[in-house]
């Protein structure tokens, strides 16, 4: 082994450390469907909401004081069709939406060779449910 080869080999064993740290911001979201594109300044704008039916803006019901019961719904207001919640939007350069869409694309082979199968036989798994990918 020169000593060229052995430089080559020091240069892969160096490791470095990464930590996770959680914002005061961080929550975990549901989220049905993304809605976005292409910034003026050319960055990807990725927005992720949620889908449900509004909730009424105003609500009678009859109400009878005596046993203190609520009775049938009188009337309703409120908007019509449904609406998209939009929880959180990310933003990103093109060079990390393509790093995003490789880490997609690993994910969701994974998921579909999972599908049908017990998870709990994933090897590498902490928990028996978990396979993580980065």
């Amino acid at each position: 082994m020169n000593e060229s080869d052995k430089e080559d080999e020091q240069k892969e064993a160096q490791k470095i450390t990464f930590r996770f740290l959680k914002s005061q911001y961080f929550r975990v979201i549901h989220a049905d469907g993304v809605f976005g594109g292409i910034t003026p300044q050319g960055k990807m704008s990725v927005a992720f909401f949620s889908e449900r039916t509004p909730f009424p803006d105003l609500l009678v019901q009859e109400f009878n004081e005596t046993t203190g019961v609520l009775g049938r719904e009188v009337a309703r207001t409120g908007s019509d069709g449904i609406l998209r919640e939009i929880e959180a939007c990310v933003m990103m350069d093109l060079d990390t939406a393509q790093s995003f869409l490789e880490w997609l694309q690993r994910h969701i082979d994974i998921a579909r060779r999972l599908q049908g199968t017990e998870a709990a036989k994933v090897e590498g798994s902490k928990d028996g449910r978990e396979l993580q990918v980065h």
